[in-house]
C-alpha cells in the first residue's frame, strides 16, 4: 500500500482492496502459517483504512473461500479433494475468479463509497461455520 496512497493521496481519495482469506475470519486447522498472514492482512486493512479515512482514502478486503485458481488446482488436483473443500461451503460450491473480481469492483466503486475497513466475506456462507 505504500506505492498506492501516495497518488491517491494526490488524487484527493480512492480506493484499495486488499485481498485476504476466509481463514483470516475463522481460522483453520493445520496450516497456522497461512491464517496468521491472512489474519495480519485484515488488520492492516482496518487500521490503514483508520489512518487515511480523513483523506478520503478507504481501504477494505476481500476474505474469498475456496475459488477456482491455479494455486487451488495444484493444492487440490483430484476431483475428489475439490469435491471434499467444496463441502465446507454452505453453497457446496467453489467460487470463479470472476465472482471475486465482482466483490473487488463494487469495492472500488462509486456505490461503495461509505464502505471503509470493512472485511466482505465472499466464501458462500463458510464463515458462518464449516467445521
Amino acid at each position: 500500500m505504500k506505492h498506492e496512497i501516495p497518488p491517491l493521496l494526490e488524487a484527493g481519495g480512492g480506493s484499495i482492496v486488499n485481498v485476504s482469506s476466509v481463514g483470516g475470519i475463522i481460522g483453520m486447522p493445520n496450516i497456522s502459517e497461512y491464517i496468521a498472514s491472512k489474519w495480519g492482512v485484515i488488520g492492516l486493512t482496518k487500521s490503514v483504512a483508520l489512518e487515511y479515512a480523513s483523506s478520503n482514502v478507504r481501504v477494505n478486503a476481500i476474505a474469498p473461500g475456496s475459488t477456482k485458481t491455479e494455486m487451488y488446482d495444484t493444492w487440490l488436483p483430484t476431483a475428489e479433494a475439490q469435491a471434499e473443500v467444496a463441502a465446507y461451503s454452505p453453497m457446496n460450491q467453489i467460487a470463479l475468479p470472476d465472482d471475486m473480481a465482482r466483490v473487488a469492483l463494487f469495492l472500488l466503486s462509486e456505490e461503495s463509497r461509505w464502505t471503509n475497513g470493512t472485511v466482505i466475506a465472499a466464501d458462500g456462507g463458510q464463515h458462518v461455520g464449516c467445521f
